[in-house]
């Protein structure tokens, strides 16, 4: 299982952990992930929404407040 942090590095751990801070690093994370679950902030949502145009769909699979569990793959 891979794990990345979309947006600005304010996550901390002790492994390495990609940071996808920009469109190019998304669509890259994503495009060699069959199937990916992330949680994101309403704000992610929207950058996710504007990255994947039509190259990827997700489905919100929950919504809490202002965090979302998304799945998102190949069209």
């Amino acid at each position: 299982m891979n794990v990345a942090v979309l947006g600005e590095d304010t996550f901390f751990s002790r492994h390495p952990i990609p940071y996808l801070d920009s469109d190019d690093k998304i669509i890259g994370f994503l495009h060699h992930q069959p199937l990916v679950y992330g949680f994101l902030k309403k704000s992610s949502l929207k950058d996710l929404d504007r990255v994947a145009a039509d190259k990827l769909e997700y489905r919100i699979i929950e919504n809490i407040g202002d965090q979302y569990i998304v799945k998102i793959q190949k069209k």
